[in-house]
């Protein structure tokens, strides 16, 4: 099993120890435009080499997982804290854009 964080209603965040692999599944049900923006704008990320992790983003219709894979604790905690910084990023600067253009 693994420890549930919740940081709000369209966000959750899981994490297992699976031997030697530690794993984490960020998963955002999206709503709204705001979420093809965010979607988007992680899929560059995904290239980036975050050392000692494997990171796979996927969609469908309703929902963005983000599935991060590490040799160990530390750098699962590192990825997580840079894909939820990205995440927030895309939103301050999307929600910025539409308030510039009110």
């Amino acid at each position: 099993m693994g420890i549930l964080h919740s940081t709000c209603n369209n966000l959750l965040i899981t994490t297992r120890h699976l031997g030697p692999v530690k794993k984490a599944k960020i998963t955002l049900k999206k709503s709204g435009r705001i979420a093809d923006v965010v979607a988007k704008s992680l899929l560059p990320e995904t290239e980036r080499n975050i050392p000692r992790t494997h990171v796979d983003v996927q969609e469908d219709e309703d929902t963005i997982y983000i599935e991060i894979r590490a040799n160990d604790v530390s750098a699962l905690r590192a990825a997580i804290n840079s894909y939820l910084r990205w995440m927030k990023v895309s939103v301050d600067t999307y929600n910025e854009a539409c308030r510039i253009t009110e």
